[in-house]
């Protein structure tokens, strides 16, 4: 039987394909969003075919319903925000070093063993373009423009350029010269660094913790007047950072030892929330970290005059530190204001002054708070005061309001401005809080 005419073949599926385009009509649009699968990895060790690091800590993590159009600086932030508190986790004792983390796509191909491209600007009326069976492309400079051929291998075809404007390569002299070492300072050596003596209390007195930090800012007082949650130090978790503490608590290391407090060497690494300056604005930053004591006397009593450094119960140790905060804060309040003070002044006269005004700050400083199973620490850690001991200087006693340095010595002109400061600080607060006992540098 013969079909109708003016239908074909393919006419017989037109039901099937009705269908089907019926069923394409009616479907949700695509996606828009994305799904990520973050693992964290480790180069170098043995890896896998293909593989682009060495996994560790089981750290795998996936994110979903990722907008589509989120551009590469959002996805690796995500990821960074994604593993950070798991790769603390897996070693809280590591002083990981954030800032050298490398965010990269699991397809992305390794660019740093592959052969270099090169191109060269030549004409082409100085070259002819042979092609044999071999599929190897050579370019042969013509007899009258003699070139110099260089050659650049890759693992699919050999091809060499020619070039008039090359300079002529020289074989580059070795930077590192091969030195035999002293046969006797390597036996001492030898002798020296083969008999391990690892001093084991010196790692037990490495304090590790993971902390939270806040910072005592210094804000200009007009705000502070305004508003009351302000006026005086206080946790907001707002502004909290996170981040890593080692401290040496050994008595050998011991900065100083004041009447209540001491003072302990430390370093400080933020993980998120790093400021631009100040304290926590560098990774393993140095610091001197502050705790109160309690004196313990002997069964004598205190004219023995010996005791034992003691701590303080959380609930007695965390009041103690808040006061000493909200006194650096205050005083960087009565600081600035005493600043702002002089810039009016300056501001409003004709002349400059006939002097050069120091500018001073107080050290950036914060409460550190650490949770551990059954306790909680506090710390405050401060700024290292660049110079040593040697560097220090006490401007103005706490029970004196002319300056301790004499006329004419180094820094007298600095204790002067700061005597002038308390005046300043006295009049503008009706005599209720002013500054003393500045020492520094």
């Amino acid at each position: 039987m013969r079909s109708s005419t003016g239908y074909t073949p393919h006419h017989a599926h037109y039901g099937s394909e009705r269908d089907r385009w019926a069923k394409l009509s009616y479907a949700p649009p695509p996606s828009q969003t994305i799904s990520l699968e973050i693992l964290a990895v480790h180069e170098g060790g043995s890896r896998k075919k293909g593989g682009r690091g060495t996994p560790f800590g089981s750290i795998c993590e996936g994110k979903k319903d990722i907008d589509a159009q989120i551009d590469a600086p959002g996805l690796m932030q995500i990821a960074l925000d994604t593993v950070y508190l798991k790769i603390q986790s897996f070693c809280p004792a590591f002083q990981w070093q954030y800032e050298e983390f490398v965010i990269r796509d699991s397809r992305w191909d390794e660019a740093t063993h592959q052969a270099p491209m090169a191109t060269t600007a030549i004409s082409e009326a100085s070259f002819d373009v042979f092609q044999g069976e071999d599929y190897l492309a050579t370019e042969v400079p013509l007899p009258e423009v003699p070139l110099k051929r260089t050659h650049l291998r890759t693992a699919s075809s050999l091809s060499s350029t020619s070039s008039s404007t090359s300079p002529p390569l020289k074989k580059a002299a070795s930077a590192n010269i091969f030195r035999s070492p002293d046969r006797n300072e390597l036996k001492e050596a030898l002798r020296s660094g083969g008999i391990a003596n690892v001093d084991v209390q010196s790692v037990y007195d490495l304090q590790n913790e993971n902390v939270q930090l806040y910072w005592i800012a210094t804000r200009p007082m007009s705000e502070i007047l305004e508003n009351s949650k302000y006026q005086s130090f206080t946790l907001h978790t707002a502004e909290l950072a996170t981040g890593q503490m080692t401290v040496d608590t050994s008595s050998a290391n011991l900065i100083g030892q004041g009447g209540f407090k001491t003072a302990h060497p430390g370093w400080l690494t933020l993980a998120l929330h790093i400021p631009t300056t100040g304290l926590g604005s560098i990774p393993h930053q140095k610091v001197v970290v502050k705790r109160p004591f309690i004196k313990i006397f002997s069964p004598n009593g205190p004219s023995a005059g010996t005791y034992k450094v003691g701590c303080y119960a959380v609930a007695d140790k965390l009041s103690k530190q808040f006061k000493e905060a909200n006194v650096l804060y205050w005083a960087n309040l009565l600081l600035d204001l005493t600043y702002a003070f002089v810039n009016h002044c300056v501001a409003a006269s004709s002349n400059p002054p006939p002097f050069e005004i120091p500018r001073l700050h107080f050290i950036h400083a914060g409460l550190t708070l650490s949770f551990l199973p059954g306790q909680m620490i506090i710390t405050k850690p401060e700024e290292l005061i660049p110079g040593g001991p040697d560097a220090f200087v006490k401007f103005i006693h706490n029970t004196d309001c002319d300056p301790l340095l004499d006329p004419g010595k180094d820094r007298y002109s600095t204790a002067l401005f700061l005597a002038f400061t308390q005046h300043v600080q006295y009049e503008k607060t009706g005599g209720l809080a002013y500054i003393f006992d500045y020492q520094g540098v």
